[in-house]
């Protein structure tokens, strides 16, 4: 009986002391996990800061990217415009030079108006005063002969 209680008592203390052994080990383990957990906890609560920070960033990028996308809208009209402004500005240069071209045809036609008509003016200046010097030449033959068929 005693050889049967040493094996047992035996057999008791080893399974105890392994027990023992077991239970700091999962102590160990616990407080491992226990410090994992508090670490992923710490990276969890950066990652929602980064999260949160990454949001507000692309919220920002979207933001300037309408602006950019309403800047080229605008762009391309004001390249628009511009083109357009552009083709009625060439447009106008064409009829400017069409009427500086009949203006300068005008003028010249006016120039030789002018002159033809000094000379037309000179001409009868000329006229006038010849049909003067020949109605006084008339009236001296008149009064010469006048006086001849009265003498």
């Amino acid at each position: 009986l005693s050889d049967n209680f040493t094996r047992e008592s035996g057999a008791y203390l080893d399974a105890k002391m392994r027990l023992v052994a077991c239970t700091e080990e999962l102590q160990v383990l616990r407080e491992s996990l226990e410090g994992s957990l508090t670490k992923n906890k710490e990276k969890d609560a950066r990652l929602e800061e980064l999260f949160r920070s990454n949001t507000l960033k692309t919220s920002k990028i979207c933001s300037l990217s309408t602006k950019v996308l309403e800047a080229e809208h605008h762009s391309a009209k004001l390249q628009a415009g511009k083109r357009s402004l552009q083709d009625r500005c060439s447009h106008l240069e064409g009829i400017l030079n069409d009427r500086n071209a009949e203006l300068e045809k005008t003028t010249k036609e006016r120039e030789e108006s002018v002159r033809t008509h000094e000379e037309t003016q000179a001409r009868l200046s000329n006229s006038i005063e010849t049909t003067k010097r020949l109605r006084s030449e008339l009236y001296s033959c008149k009064t010469s002969l006048t006086m001849n068929l009265d003498a």
